[in-house]
């Protein structure tokens, strides 16, 4: 999705698949499109943002701003074997009787109903739309993870504070997901699926 965003503020080209000769959203005036068919594949994200973007607006301007917040420039703390295996112990404490999957190399699509995952976050994913990270897992192979929720709003589950680095985030069902325009990674559609955790 960033290849396709950095090639669309180069050439203005359709922001699904990136083909050039895209014409704007008629309602917001921000986005382009190539097609019909680009357009509704994208609208389930876009009609979230749609009819509120100021007709002004950059269309390279973040719609979904990440808060800043004082640990921002706080030390990472670095990511070790005995980190992880802290944050282990504490997440079979919190899912008794699931197991615990630290390498990526073990998921697939399928969701993995008698497990959940566990990754340090790694840092922020410069996607501009949503709110997403880096994770590593165990054997520090990096991946990431994206939010889609409604409304971007997390609460009672957790806060946008508590989605920083250095700290470890845990998913329930834990499956890959394709995204459309190639990168696989996570997608969380409901607030529930994940917790946060300190090393």
């Amino acid at each position: 999705m960033l290849q396709l965003m950095e090639s669309q503020k180069l050439d203005r080209g359709c922001f699904v698949c990136g083909k050039g000769e895209a014409k704007r959203c008629s309602t917001c005036k921000q986005v382009l499109y190539c097609s019909k068919k680009c357009q509704k594949a994208d609208w389930k994200t876009h009609k979230k943002m749609c009819g509120e973007t100021d007709q002004n607006a950059n269309y390279n301007e973040k719609h979904v701003q990440r808060p800043l917040v004082e640990t921002d420039n706080l030390p990472k703390i670095p990511l070790t074997s005995t980190l992880y295996e802290s944050a282990k112990t504490k997440t079979k404490n919190l899912f008794p009787g699931k197991d615990v999957i630290c390498s990526l190399d073990t998921l697939s699509p399928a969701p993995r109903f008698d497990a959940v995952f566990l990754a340090y976050i790694e840092g922020y994913h410069p996607y501009v739309f949503r709110h997403a990270i880096f994770i590593l897992d165990i054997n520090s192979k990096e991946s990431f993870l994206t939010f889609y929720l409604d409304y971007d709003k997390p609460e009672p589950y957790f806060t946008w504070e508590d989605v920083r680095p250095g700290k470890f985030v845990v998913v329930q069902l834990p499956h890959l997901h394709y995204f459309m325009d190639g990168q696989v990674g996570f997608r969380i559609e409901e607030p529930y699926e994940v917790r946060f955790l300190d090393g």
